[in-house]
């Protein structure tokens, strides 16, 4: 759950579009891969709850305040659950697209199981998607928030 995954994107893209990483933590000690985002050519905005490195509050509200006098064509999220819903609520208020990477329990990686379904409302899709397999990453607009845990990995 959070930064690593998008980490390879961002390495991914170097080349390619003007990337902005909000990157947040509960203090400086938990900032993940800042260097690593810099690196690949990203502008990096770091987030702290406590104040003690960058802006002084969540990842959320460093992107909000962000969009206040920016425009971005695509939000990508990865995190923990309530994060990544309050990102997709804020990029769907502003029409913004916004995919989510989720994270789940798998027992048996392939599908099979069924244990890493999530509840979705894709058009022309099951309405349980499993992250293994159709994901993990999603249209936040089809993810159904209302159904994950906000205590698990999803």
């Amino acid at each position: 759950v959070g930064v690593p995954p998008l980490r390879f994107l961002a390495a991914r893209c170097q080349d390619g579009p003007e990337l902005v990483a909000f990157i947040g933590a509960r203090e400086r000690s938990r900032l993940l891969c800042l260097d690593d985002f810099a690196s690949f050519g990203a502008e990096v905005v770091a987030s702290t709850d406590d104040g003690s490195a960058g802006y002084h509050g969540t990842a959320v509200a460093a992107l909000e305040s962000y969009l206040e006098r920016e425009r971005v064509d695509q939000i990508l999220t990865c995190g923990p659950t309530p994060m990544m819903r309050a990102t997709a609520t804020l990029a769907l208020a502003r029409g913004i697209p916004c995919q989510v990477c989720l994270e789940a329990r798998m027992a048996c990686a392939l599908g099979a199981c069924l244990s890493c379904v999530v509840e979705t409302t894709a058009p022309g899709w099951q309405k349980y998607q499993r992250v293994c397999t159709e994901g993990p990453v999603f249209d936040a607009c089809n993810v159904v928030w209302g159904t994950l845990s906000p205590l698990c990995a999803v």
